[in-house]
């Protein structure tokens, strides 16, 4: 899949996104951004860059000009950027007919297996009912390389219709394959998928591909089943399964299936923070952790993090984040005369059934 990574976003920028402005916020972002690059380069805000940005930026009423370009360019590697603009554009707003129709004469015109795997994409993410239609009938093909390329191009569609002969396909004599099959129900999203995704968990078959698939699927039922991986998982799995726990809490507006389930998952993603030997997934289970109403001092998360400052800065730092309102003075009671009988105090107004007074 062709993904569009750019240049890193300056600091001085994300500070700004963040709002951070004191000298103390100023200099624990910065140094939460040189901690995340040193972590992992995919954790660092980038910015998009792609040939024709400019286009993919327009949104649809691009898609005229770049059929244009289309018609007119001399090389395989000038239609490639093109097509692969038009797919960006059909993934962030939506698909015209004549868009459709040209990218499908390129399809079956060009030699180029680049241009054709493009044009493929793009014909998948504009939701093209007959390209769908044709590529889940190609998951009863027999060709190994036909289910890989059916189930990537459903993937990249999106379309539920094919989750029932993805499932079907997801088989022991057929492992070779169960890589994109499951990344494909995990883009696909469908929660009807889960039930055979857990017992892959369960059976310890395919553990990171099924823990990307369920994190992007967002199921809370899921959340049971990270528990475990989660408390003694390989490293690679802890890292994921913190990753999809974030996404889980993210999908459910970090509400779990019951509030016990949630104290329970904020216990282990604490555990992990302040104990995890990777920083990666201390960063996932930070994420996690705050999605579901969790409060980090942050002294504690650049620790996590394994970045450096200096102590007085996290004080400092700690301080503006986590200061908590004085209670506010009581008013000093008015003299009153012996003779003055005190006013009735009001009744209280009646609550509402089933809600308690204010």
């Amino acid at each position: 899949m062709a993904t569009a990574t750019g240049p890193v976003l300056p600091n001085a920028f994300v500070r700004e996104l963040v709002g951070a402005k004191a000298p103390e916020q100023v200099r624990f972002t910065d140094q939460v951004l040189a901690t995340l690059a040193k972590i992992s380069p995919t954790l660092v805000p980038k910015l998009f860059s792609h040939p024709y940005a400019d286009a993919i930026m327009d949104g649809v009423s691009s898609l005229t000009t770049l059929v244009d370009l289309l018609n007119k360019a001399k090389s395989d590697d000038e239609r490639a950027a093109i097509v692969d603009a038009m797919a960006e554009v059909f993934i962030r707003e939506n698909a015209t007919k004549p868009a459709i129709d040209a990218v499908n004469k390129l399809f079956e015109t060009s030699k180029s297996e680049q241009v054709v795997t493009l044009a493929a994409r793009a014909l998948a993410v504009a939701n093209d009912p007959g390209f769908l239609e044709q590529q889940r009938n190609f998951l009863a093909s027999k060709e190994p390389t036909d289910l890989r390329r059916a189930a990537l191009l459903l993937g990249y569609g999106r379309h539920a219709a094919a989750v029932p002969a993805l499932l079907d396909v997801l088989r022991d004599d057929q492992m070779a394959i169960a890589d994109v099959v499951i990344w494909a129900l995990g883009e696909i999203g469908d929660p009807a998928a889960l039930p055979k995704l857990h017992r892959l968990l369960n059976a310890n078959i395919r553990v990171s591909d099924v823990l990307d698939a369920v994190g992007k699927i967002g199921d809370a039922t899921s959340a049971v089943r990270l528990l475990p991986i989660l408390v003694e998982g390989a490293q690679d799995h802890r890292e994921k399964a913190a990753q999809a726990m974030a996404k889980i809490a993210r999908n459910n507006d970090g509400v779990l299936l019951d509030a016990e389930l949630t104290t329970s998952v904020r216990l282990v993603l604490e555990r992990i923070i302040d104990k995890d030997d990777s920083r990666l997934a201390r960063f996932h289970a930070i994420v996690a952790f705050s999605l579901l109403g969790g409060a980090l001092d942050p002294k504690r998360v650049l620790m996590a993090l394994g970045g450096e400052i200096a102590e007085k800065d996290l004080d400092a730092m700690s301080q503006v984040m986590m200061k908590k309102k004085a209670p506010p003075k009581e008013k000093p009671a008015l003299p009153t005369k012996s003779a003055a009988k005190p006013a009735p105090k009001p009744a209280p107004t009646p609550a509402p059934k089933g809600k308690k007074p204010v």
